[in-house]
Parts: structure tokens; sequence; C-alpha cells
């Protein structure tokens, strides 16, 4: 059984068993609010599976079917479609699933020639489909895509607000500081808590590696992460999720368990595109044990296969050993941990 977890943008409390997983109440962005659309939802993974299966081989409405607009209209049904089914699967699942649907249904429509023809209301549908790709991928591929739908909008006169706003998360998400800073340059109320400054060079292909926050918050530069000890501890958290919270707190009030942390453990949060460094900093100021930097490129960390928190994964001379996920009230989770922490010798 897991016990409560929370990601970035989507808050789940999942139960896992060999046959099914069911969602208990999943929160998960649109384009436009990233808190308003509210699923529950409960498939055994064989139902969700077979769901997809016929989603993505549907077929390809084209012009030749239905007219442009209803074709759009009919392939972001299907897109809808598919998220909601995904939103029970594992996040690399969730990834590859969407990059092979948008390649198969959504990409040939992003064309120049197809944009101009149609109404605005399409192309913010495609819009919004491109935002939600690059949200579950983290792919820079979709930005021009995105560039494009809004550029196309713009031209109709029905770009809005929103739509500068999801742009700006997406850059920022995918590590494009530089684009991000355009599109704050242009539309100041694009985010009200933008990106840190970012000093230095960033160095794609250098293995894992996280962006580091100055003390007030205001730039951020980025560190290669090495596990170079007998026994190293990295944490998945964030300020912003209540398990996180609850674990520091407990950490920090049991001595043993504080001195373990403050020698072995390294706190990181997910890679995503509100990155919020006034809270953060505020939460470093606050929890010096349990300081929190930003993961880079989450593609660089290989031996991590979960992107939940709190998810604290266990390190024997830079090999993974152990992994344990969430935080069960009751003192469940300091049990759970001191298990963990026994296997390692460190008790």
């Amino acid at each position: 059984m897991t016990v409560p977890t929370f990601i970035p943008w989507e808050m789940a409390m999942t139960i896992r068993s060999s046959s099914a997983v069911a969602v208990l109440g999943v929160l998960r962005p649109t384009s436009k609010n990233s808190m308003r659309d509210a699923r529950f939802i409960a498939r055994p993974l064989s139902w969700i599976a077979l769901t997809l299966l016929m989603i993505f081989h549907a077929g390809v409405a084209t012009a030749q079917d239905v007219p442009r607009a209803a074709a759009i209209a009919r392939l972001y049904d299907r897109f809808q479609k598919a998220e909601a089914a995904l939103d029970a699967v594992p996040p690399s699942a969730r990834s590859a699933a969407m990059t092979e649907f948008y390649s198969a249904n959504i990409a040939s429509q992003q064309k120049t020639s197809v944009l101009q023809e149609l109404p605005s209301d399409s192309v913010d549908l495609l819009f919004r489909a491109t935002y939600d790709t690059a949200f579950y991928t983290l792919d820079r591929r979709y930005v021009p895509d995105l560039q494009a739908d809004l550029d196309q909008l713009r031209t109709l006169h029905a770009d809005e607000l929103h739509h500068y706003q999801d742009l700006y998360v997406t850059l920022v998400g995918v590590r494009d500081f530089v684009a991000a800073r355009a599109v704050l340059a242009s539309q100041p109320m694009a985010s009200s808590e933008p990106a840190p400054t970012i000093v230095g060079a960033l160095v794609d292909g250098r293995g894992p590696s996280a962006l580091v926050l100055s003390e007030d918050g205001s730039s951020a530069s980025q560190q290669p992460i090495r596990l170079s000890g007998a026994v190293d501890i990295v944490v998945i958290g964030h300020p912003l999720c209540h398990f996180s919270r609850d674990a520091v707190a407990a950490i920090e009030a049991d001595g043993r368990l504080k001195a373990v942390f403050a020698s072995h453990a390294r706190w990181l949060m997910p890679q995503d595109g509100r990155m919020r460094p006034r809270t953060v900093a505020a939460w470093n100021v606050a929890h010096p044990l349990a300081r929190m930097d930003y993961i880079y490129r989450q593609g660089d960390w290989t031996a991590i296969d979960t992107w939940s928190t709190p998810t604290f994964y266990f390190f024997r001379n830079g090999k993974p050993v152990g992994r344990l996920s969430g935080w069960a009230p009751g003192g469940e989770g300091e049990r759970a941990l001191r298990g963990e922490l026994e296997k390692l010798g460190l008790h």
C-alpha cells in the first residue's frame, strides 16, 4: 500500500495493489486554472489499458471527414479522454502515451497552413492540447507549436492573459529561462511570482543537477549533484506539499532522525513551471535541515522513477538500494522511515 503523496499541480492519494490502481481525489490543472478541474477516478489498470488502446487507435479526423473546426473539436475531445484515463497510471507511462497521442493526432494540425484556416476557438483547443502535453512530458519540442498557436490567436485578436501565463509556465518548466523572461518583458502579468534569475550558463547532459536558490530567492544557479557518500538519502519534496511538511516536522522533532538527515540527506523539488522562489526561500530559512532545491531536468535522474512527494530514495555507494513513498499519519511515517534507515545501518 502506498501512503499519501503529493505532486505539484496534482494531488493524489493512491492505493496500489497487484490488480488495480485507485486514485481517490486527483486535482489536475487545466490551461486556464491549475486548481479548477477535480477528477475522481477509480479504474483497474486492465480497463485503463484497453481504454487507451481504443483512444489512440480511433483514427484521426481530417478535413476530408468533417469540416476542419469540427475535426479539431473531436480531436480535442479524444485528447481529454486520453488525459482522464492517464491520470491513474505512472508518470512515465503518461509521458509516453501523451507523446504518442500528440504525434498521431495533434502535430499535423499545427502547420501554418492549417492554423490560418481555423477559427480562434479551434486554435485555442490546439493551444490547450499542446500546453497539457508539454506539462506531462516536460519536453521543449512542444514550445514552437505552443508559440505558433499563440501567434495565430494574436493575429485573430483572441489572445488572452492566460495564454501568456501558460506559455510562461511551459517555458520555465522546460527550463528555457531566456524565452520565459522575454514573455514576461512583453506581458508583465504573465506570472505573479516569476522564476529566479539564473546565474551562469545552464548546461545539459552533465548528469543529475539542481538549480540552487539564493538565500533571498532572487537568483539560482545550476550545480551538479554527486552521490559520493557511503550512504545518501535523496528526498523528493515540496514546501507546498503538506505530506512533505509533516515529514519534515517529524524529522526535526526526532533527535536521531534529525542527525541522520543533517549528515546524509538532500531535498529536491520536482521539475515544473511554477518555481515560487519567494515561498521556497522562506521555507529554506525556516527549515535549514530540509533546504529544498529545484531539479534541473528530471530525465537526468535515471535512478528516480516517481516524482510524487514526499519520496525518500536511499543510496549506498551511489547505487539505489531502497525507496519509501509518502508519509503516513499517526507515527507510521516515522516507523517506516526508521525501518529503511536500519537496513542501511543508520539507526
